[in-house]
């Protein structure tokens, strides 16, 4: 009697494995596998990748070629 707790504690985490876990990854529908297949988007989430217009994407990378040329030049006057 006093192993039939841990016993019965055993198969649920066992059946709750088996169902949660390994029965996602054998049908590829588990987010933690590697091989899972990609869900379907939402019709919001369809579109380009960057939000941001070109011309303010072009003022970004132009701030940011300033932002590492005074990096450089910071770097060689500290030596």
């Amino acid at each position: 009697m006093s192993l039939l707790v841990p016993a019965l504690v055993l198969v649920g985490a066992l059946v709750t494995s088996y169902l949660f876990c390994v029965r996602p990854m054998r049908q590829g529908t588990c987010a933690m596998s590697a091989l899972a297949r990609p869900r379907r988007s939402s019709p919001e989430q369809v579109g380009p990748v960057s939000s941001l217009p070109e011309a303010e994407l072009a003022e970004v990378r132009q701030e940011l070629a300033l932002l590492r040329e005074q990096a450089g030049s910071t770097a060689r006057t500290e030596r």
